[in-house]
């Protein structure tokens, strides 16, 4: 290079200078232009995420909100205090009143046994890989309403399994039928119209005497029976010492009856005037979260926004990995399915930022993130892209 620049004339080399000298601060500021193009771009990323996380965590406060409201409006009704007495009332006598010996009950159980063996475990195992249901477990506490019960609604009911709720009464000379057929229709469009997973009534004493879906939970108790270690369980014991007009919702963990699917409960007592009678239960859904979650305006193909929980698994679906990192994946798989990245650290500990981080696919990515600031629940948002 030196010897060819010696060689040149003289005029040349001040050209060849001259053209260096132009060139250098011109390299220079485009690379400077480029930085900063590239700051603005990220920084204008970095507050679409901001907003888009802001937006979304404002609309699932205020379905949580919502749902306050609702669980609070419907468990001071009348119909529900009248529902919720009449059925805490009948409850003790089912046996009774359906005129069942020992041994007819025994009976019954082998029948509602050939129920939870082949339906309710046949869709147990195609929900979860071919896993079996552990069916003796389940049927080791029930009690002898809770067999009548489920012998009636569950068992002899000719709806197909997903669709016991369409029987107004079954048939039989219990008080209960017609109670039943009174109230369950409007409970049922109730459900329908909010979208609820399942909607429930339980005494004082913790029988679930009500509920619009008759999974396996129906008729057995929250105290004694085989829930009640579960989060149901817990919703229904904290929501039974509340006052009136306030609630309790118990975060999403995997629920038996409903297939080991994560599910999670908001439960309000119900009062007679002074009198405690009884404590409302609602099923949350998942798909409610998911529809707010998924909506992606701006996010282009490459951008998501989720929900974690306090242990680090979904509480939304992720669009990006849905085979290992949909809620129902996560609780299922939690080592191939969990959020340990620096984002879901901090956003757990309390911290809103946004930076530049790798995510749970092992890309990198930016991400706004923030703890969601949920009364009841320990959860985070994260946007990405």
């Amino acid at each position: 290079m030196s010897m060819w620049f010696r060689n040149l004339s003289l005029s040349r080399k001040i050209t060849s200078a001259l053209l260096l000298a132009g060139l250098i601060p011109m390299l220079i500021v485009s690379i400077l232009s480029f930085k900063i193009a590239n700051s603005q771009l990220e920084q204008q990323a970095f507050s679409q995420l901001q907003s888009v996380r802001d937006i979304k965590a404002s609309a699932i406060k205020r379905y949580f909100a919502q749902m306050e409201n609702q669980i609070i409006t419907l468990a001071e009704s009348t119909q529900t205090i009248e529902a919720a007495s009449a059925f805490a009332r009948i409850f003790p006598r089912i046996v009774r009143a359906s005129g069942y010996n020992p041994e007819e009950i025994q009976n019954l159980k082998n029948g509602i046994k050939d129920f939870y063996v082949n339906e309710f475990g046949q869709e147990y195992k195609n929900r979860n890989e071919g896993a079996q249901a552990n069916i003796p477990a389940l049927m080791q506490n029930l009690s002898a309403e809770a067999i009548v019960l489920q012998h009636q609604y569950i068992f002899s009911n000719s709806h197909p399994l997903g669709e016991k709720h369409l029987l107004n009464a079954a048939e039989g000379r219990s008080v209960y039928h017609g109670t039943h057929a009174n109230y369950h229709p409007n409970f049922r469009n109730f459900l329908g119209k909010f979208g609820y997973y399942d909607i429930f009534l339980l005494d004082t004493q913790g029988n679930i005497v009500y509920s619009v879906y008759k999974e396996l939970d129906f008729g057995t108790s929250l105290i004694d029976g085989p829930y009640a270690d579960s989060n149901f369980a817990s919703a229904f014991k904290t929501a039974n010492t509340l006052n009136k007009g306030e609630t309790f919702t118990e975060d999403f963990k995997t629920y038996h009856p409903s297939y080991d699917a994560p599910a999670s409960f908001i439960a309000s007592p119900i009062f007679r005037g002074e009198e405690r009678v009884g404590v409302l239960v609602f099923q949350i859904p998942l798909e409610t979260v998911n529809a707010i979650m998924s909506e992606r305006s701006g996010m282009g193909e490459t951008g998501e926004s989720y929900l974690i929980g306090g242990d680090f698994l979904m509480r939304s679906d992720s669009f990006l990995a849905p085979k290992t990192h949909s809620v129902v994946a996560s609780f299922r798989h939690p080592n191939s399915g969990s959020v340990n990245t620096i984002a879901a650290k901090e956003a757990l500990a309390g911290k809103s930022n946004t930076q530049v981080i790798t995510d749970y696919n092992g890309n990198s990515v930016l991400s706004a993130y923030a703890p969601l600031n949920l009364p009841m629940f320990e959860w985070a948002i994260l946007a990405e892209i």
